[in-house]
């Protein structure tokens, strides 16, 4: 790997960190970085799957006193989650590469839309009926372990509306549940012999880069004109792959 191919991934990494601090859509940009640098699609989500498991125990780790006192619900929702990984981890490993491209692309163009869809702040409803976030999280386990852009921001939605937390316990509990499904992805796609782990590193440095700043920017930042900013970088790499 070259200079120019190394600085795009570490760029591509804190672009990622920020988005993902706005609306859980790191893939849009660590995805297509990874396509450029001359990894085949597959390869491509193997190895943007890798380098964000690395920061996962970071922000579980940073974010415990707002998932913590949900670890009774989070209980019920690890097998789940770590069945959705793996079956979603094992039917990406089975898709040929010019099919996942075209599916990558519309999967990137639904996650894109996803982010204008008005949030409800946290309300005080009751906690309904918990078989229902089991199914949906298994749902977004599958997906996750499958490709995952936009999997944290259907995982906060479906955890205010039935639990009734806030939006900050919704993102830590986000933080964990894709850890769990992430972590079988990962376990599967190191012995798969898809993982580039040349660039990995450059990925991950600009994940943890991202990472960093992303929350300070987003603070300060006009939340519309990020969110819009994302969507249409999106739809862009969308068509991009489609047409491709």
């Amino acid at each position: 790997m070259g200079i120019p191919e190394f600085a795009l991934l570490v760029a591509a990494g804190i672009a990622a960190g920020i988005s993902g601090a706005v609306a859980g859509l790191a893939s849009i940009f660590s995805f297509p970085a990874l396509i450029l640098a001359g990894l085949n699609p597959i390869a491509a989500n193997v190895t943007n799957s890798v380098s964000l498991s690395a920061l996962s125990f970071s922000s579980i780790h940073a974010s415990k006193p707002e998932w913590y006192p949900h670890k009774e619900v989070l209980k019920k929702l690890v097998l789940p989650m770590l069945i959705g990984g793996t079956v979603g981890a094992l039917l990406l490993l089975q898709t040929p590469g010019a099919s996942f491209q075209k599916i990558a692309g519309v999967l990137i163009a639904i996650a894109s839309c996803v982010i204008l869809v008005p949030k409800k702040s946290g309300d005080s409803q009751k906690p309904k009926k918990m078989w229902l976030l089991i199914l949906i999280q298994l749902g977004v386990g599958i997906y996750c372990g499958y490709f995952g852009a936009g999997a944290g921001t259907i995982t906060m939605a479906a955890s205010m509306l039935i639990l009734g937390i806030d939006l900050k316990s919704a993102s830590a509990v986000k933080n964990v549940l894709l850890f769990l499904a992430n972590t079988m992805g990962v376990l599967l796609f190191v012995f798969s012999g898809q993982v580039a782990w040349l660039a990995v590193i450059p990925l991950a440095l600009g994940f943890f880069i991202g990472g960093r700043i992303g929350p300070a920017i987003v603070r300060k930042a006009d939340q519309k004109i990020l969110k819009w900013f994302i969507f249409a970088f999106g739809l862009c790499v969308a068509t991009w792959m489609l047409l491709k």
